[in-house]
């Protein structure tokens, strides 16, 4: 019995110096790895350390940022250029100053100016008076719009397509005569030729010069047909005339019926809102001439079946916001700008989870950033009616 408890005894003993064998490594390798631990954690700690004083860097600098956006727009704010068209540009007397580059016309069709205590009114940019709509028919440019998607015409510029275009009106026997005076726009599907007046424009569009010359295939040039006279009409019926989808012209029946109602002769009629499941829709129509697109504003209205549909100056030109950003002239898509809240100016949060008070992102007024009023999208909608070509 004596023995057994000896060799118990023995064995106990074995078996605590392997464990304490085994334990005394798993403790230095444990207080090795807490030693790590408070490494990182320092490390960690200055990190953060690092990254706070960067975020105090960047609100600083996003401070700053908003404080120069807001002076910058204060300026553009007080900046309310008048225009000058082309024919009051180009005519001759002291007022008449080249241009700075052979082909600067092409980037500018306008050139601004600000004489004293000029400025334009909101009502007198929404609500352009008669005198306005005709003076800037009368300065419209003199031009003959090509297509030239199916010609051989791709990088040529500006100097070279006006070099093109007069030889064929020297291939031309009415049109040896007549000159190019310069091009304007930047796309192949259309391309604008300016001539001295209209009535030379009027007579090459009807000779088609391009036709006799072989060269780069511009006997492929397409002809891209005017529609002056424009007219926007709001409350039409859409069942009335035919329910059409967008863009589609109104079948020649229900026009001829418009035109016996008013007594007026409109060359086409088309959808200008998206269908929807609205009752009354918005159409274009084309009239034959000023007077008669003139006669047609006077009135206010014309009626379609009985009905009474108001009329309106339509322009064809819309200004290009952003809905990332919210300023103007491209789309998000193209967007390089911070997103911001169109709502109320902020980046942490959209407008359709925003409970903010609205500040615009242009103007810095007390206003949604799509707001149609908001002064600065009133000057980006003026800038692209003066500058229609």
């Amino acid at each position: 019995m004596t023995e057994l408890n000896e060799f118990a005894l023995l064995l106990m003993d074995m078996f605590k110096k392997e464990i304490r064998g085994e334990i005394e490594p798993l403790k230095e390798q444990i207080t090795s790895q807490r030693g790590e631990i408070a490494l990182q954690s320092e490390k960690i700690t200055s990190q953060q350390g690092e990254i706070a004083a960067q975020r105090e860097e960047i609100a600083a600098q996003r401070k700053e940022i908003d404080e120069l956006r807001k002076e910058l727009r204060q300026l553009v704010t007080n900046y309310s250029p008048a225009t000058r068209s082309y024919a009051s540009v180009a005519a001759p007397g002291p007022a008449s100053r080249p241009p700075s580059h052979p082909s600067s016309h092409l980037l500018s069709p306008t050139i601004a100016v600000t004489p004293p205590n000029s400025s334009p009114t909101l009502s007198s940019i929404s609500n352009p008076s008669p005198a306005r709509t005709a003076a800037r028919a009368k300065h419209r440019l003199p031009c003959v719009e090509l297509n030239l998607g199916d010609t051989q015409v791709n990088e040529e510029t500006a100097q070279e397509l006006q070099a093109l275009m007069n030889r064929a009106l020297q291939a031309t026997a009415e049109l040896t005569q007549t000159k190019c005076n310069a091009v304007i726009g930047r796309r192949r599907e259309r391309v604008g030729f300016i001539f001295a007046n209209e009535e030379q424009a009027e007579i090459v569009r009807n000779k088609e010069p391009w036709k006799n010359l072989t060269e780069k295939d511009f006997t492929q040039a397409k002809l891209i047909k005017q529609e002056k006279f424009k007219v926007k009409l709001t409350g039409v019926d859409k069942h009335a005339v035919g329910n059409p989808g967008r863009g589609e012209a109104i079948a020649q029946t229900v026009l001829d019926q418009i035109n016996h109602e008013n007594g007026l002769a409109i060359q086409t009629m088309r959808l200008l809102s998206q269908p929807s499941d609205r009752q009354t829709v918005q159409l274009v129509l084309v009239c034959t001439s000023q007077e008669e697109k003139d006669s047609v504003l006077s009135k206010g209205y014309i009626a379609i079946y009985g009905a009474l549909a108001r009329t309106s100056e339509f322009f064809e030109s819309q200004t290009l916001q952003c809905k990332k950003c919210g300023e103007f002239n491209h789309m998000a898509r193209n967007c390089g700008n911070q997103e911001r809240c169109l709502n109320c100016n902020e980046q942490d949060h959209n407008a359709d989870s925003c409970t903010n008070a609205p500040r615009c992102c242009n103007c810095l007024g007390n206003h949604h950033s799509q707001t149609p009023s908001c002064p600065v999208r009133q000057r980006q909608i003026q800038r692209r009616r003066d500058h229609e070509w």
